[in-house]
């Protein structure tokens, strides 16, 4: 019996269609995951950025409360 075109008997999907479906949403994660990647990096290095700023400003609080004259020795 056929119903718009279909025969009852038909049903899901063939192998090409679900081939083609793979291959598309591979290729799209081929493109995105590099640049989700780069934007990890550099979000990481903009937190290591900040962290040193962060240590750099406590550690000059440190020698003003401390009274101390800045050393290489002691940094």
């Amino acid at each position: 019996m056929w119903l718009k075109g279909r025969s009852y008997n038909d049903s899901g999907l063939t192998i090409i269609e679900v081939l083609a479906v793979v291959v598309i949403i591979g290729i799209l994660a081929a493109i995105a995951v590099p640049g989700f990647l780069r934007y990890i990096d550099g979000a990481n290095a903009d937190v290591c950025e900040v962290n040193r700023e962060h240590l750099e400003r406590d550690y000059e609080v440190h020698l003003v409360i401390e009274s101390l004259e800045y050393s290489d020795v002691c940094f």
